[in-house]
């Protein structure tokens, strides 16, 4: 089974680093982002953690990975492999033709599932974490060969606060 979390990047900042620079209101997002990944591990029996992680610090993810000393991998797409697959390395941000940005997006998520189902031997319970633009999509390609697959959107949730990370 795959426990597969969308998330706003900056919300996956683990604690210590550069998190303890930003305001209040963005660690308490961080606070209660780290609780709902504690609270799916211990309630799902999670055996493993995948991310889509590209920043310099460690991740909550990675963090909690280490506190249940089980396996954590990082299952971006580094600009080694963009450039490999034809992607722009800044088109995200970059002025990009909407259409292009969900091709590319498509791209990286068939990469990212590839690498997932590669990596993941054979443990059971698998969490992984992404970004929003890559949750359903992500899902459906974890999900073809019939492994069930709980999606997870913090934005419907009472202590999520739009506009904190974008």
């Amino acid at each position: 089974m795959f426990h597969i979390v969308g998330c706003n990047h900056g919300i996956q900042v683990g604690t210590g680093g550069f998190a303890a620079l930003d305001g209040v209101a963005a660690n308490e997002q961080r606070e209660h982002f780290r609780a709902m990944l504690s609270s799916i591990c211990a309630q799902s029996g999670i055996d493993s953690v995948f991310e889509e992680d590209g920043g310099p610090e460690e991740t909550a993810g990675q963090q909690l990975a280490g506190q249940l000393a089980i396996p954590w991998s990082d299952v971006n797409t580094s600009n080694d492999d963009k450039q490999e697959m034809g992607i722009p390395q800044n088109y995200v941000e970059g002025d990009y033709p909407a259409e292009m940005k969900n091709k590319w997006n498509r791209q990286r998520e068939v990469f990212m599932g590839s690498k997932i189902k590669a990596q993941r031997g054979n443990v059971k319970t698998s969490l992984v974490i992404c970004g929003f633009d890559h949750l359903d999509a992500l899902a459906d390609l974890l999900g073809q060969d019939g492994t069930p697959v709980h999606r997870y959107d913090y934005r419907n949730l009472p202590w999520y606060q739009d506009g904190i990370f974008t």
